[in-house]
């Protein structure tokens, strides 16, 4: 009885395989998120919550330390995904980059192989058509057998040489079968692969993106809870409107996400010890 185990499936298939739910925000996280938002709005700097004119212009307004964390978070959980999708498509990028390499061989071998076929069909074809050698001359020890006898041991010669022909014709179009055959599967096997990079990269943007959303619902909690007291502070648009997740980048009006307080502001003042057995203050309508 044959007791081998049943091959499970192989890397590249558990990835591509269909994805959980999306991840749940709970009740409890939104409750938490919006604490640290009322904790956090009683200590912003100047810079932060101060509402700017229209003509003023906001050369940096800095990030709360809790935004950061949850940024610094959400780039962690990509660059995981990230590393995952790599360790798991390398080896299929490889195999690519090899059957890319092959095929043109692959396809000049083909061509080599139908040519030699060609030659050799046609190398029998001729054979096969050619006459009995009766005449030639009677070797040294065709002497003294008859004519009859001769002409059968010609035709013998003959029915060898078309079958030696024949067989030669018929390996040189197995190997050029053979030979397309080889191309054909690894035209397709390259196709294969392509469409399972391509999924692979799908997969790998639907997680990424499931995180961003995680994440932004966090920090759109996390505001909601500052912009109770502080409802034009300029920390809002940074965090609602202005924040890039993935990069650090200037924005068009030359301000930039993130960074430190500009000359003058006031630093942020951290948040004491107690803050998290403190009576909660009664919320402004």
């Amino acid at each position: 009885m044959n007791t081998a185990p049943t091959p499970g499936p192989t890397d590249i298939e558990l990835y591509l395989r269909e994805t959980a739910s999306p991840t749940e925000y709970t009740l409890r996280e939104r409750l938490v998120d919006y604490w640290a938002g009322r904790a956090d709005r009683r200590y912003l700097s100047t810079n932060q919550a101060k509402p700017r004119t229209d003509d003023e212009v906001i050369e940096t307004v800095p990030l709360t330390p809790w935004a950061v964390a949850r940024r610094n978070e959400y780039r962690a959980s990509k660059d995981l995904e990230t590393i995952t999708h790599n360790r798991i498509v390398d080896p299929l990028r490889t195999e690519k980059a090899t059957l890319q390499a092959r095929i043109p061989r692959l396809k000049e071998a083909v061509g080599i192989a139908q040519e030699e076929a060609g030659t050799a069909e046609e190398a029998a074809r001729e054979i096969a058509a050619a006459p009995a050698a009766e005449a030639v001359p009677r070797g040294p020890g065709e002497q003294q057998v008859d004519q009859a006898g001769l002409a059968r041991r010609r035709g013998r010669e003959k029915e060898a040489r078309d079958a030696a022909a024949a067989a030669a014709a018929q390996a040189a179009a197995a190997a050029a079968q053979a030979s397309a055959a080889a191309h054909a599967a690894a035209i397709e096997r390259l196709a294969v692969i392509g469409e399972r990079l391509t999924l692979a990269q799908s997969v790998l943007d639907d997680r990424v993106a499931e995180c961003r959303r995680y994440t932004s619902r966090r920090i759109n909690v996390y505001a909601r809870a500052i912009t109770r007291r502080h409802p034009d502070a300029p920390v809002i648009a940074e965090l609602t409107e202005h924040l890039d997740l993935d990069q650090d980048a200037p924005r068009p009006n030359g301000s930039q996400t993130g960074g430190s307080p500009v000359r003058g502001s006031q630093p942020w003042q951290g948040r004491p010890s107690w803050l998290s057995v403190v009576d909660p203050e009664p919320e402004t309508p």
